[in-house]
């Protein structure tokens, strides 16, 4: 099952708070309750649960947090992106 859409706003939410330092243990919390509902095997959920582990030590180091942050934007960047239909054809992507 792909990631629930609202989860995946939330995990976007989080990376982009967490990069301008702004994030609450709050919304980290319920963020790891929402990636609970996800499939053992969504990559969203381990992504989310990379991020949860990184935030307990580094939440004090803004740098180390944004950084975070910026890992867990592009993994829900990288969840939504398609696949194009034609990508296997060496003649339009090389």
């Amino acid at each position: 099952m792909a990631a629930d859409v609202g989860i995946q706003m939330a995990a976007l939410s989080a990376g982009l708070r967490a990069m301008a330092g702004t994030i609450e243990v709050r919304e980290v919390t319920r963020l790891l309750d929402q990636a609970a509902t996800l499939d053992e095997d969504e990559p969203l959920r381990s992504s989310i649960a990379r991020f949860v582990e990184r935030y307990a030590t580094v939440r004090r180091d803004p740098d180390a947090l944004s950084e975070a942050g910026a890992e867990l934007r592009r993994a829900v960047e990288l969840g939504v992106m398609t696949n194009p239909p034609d990508l296997s054809r060496r003649d339009i992507h090389g």
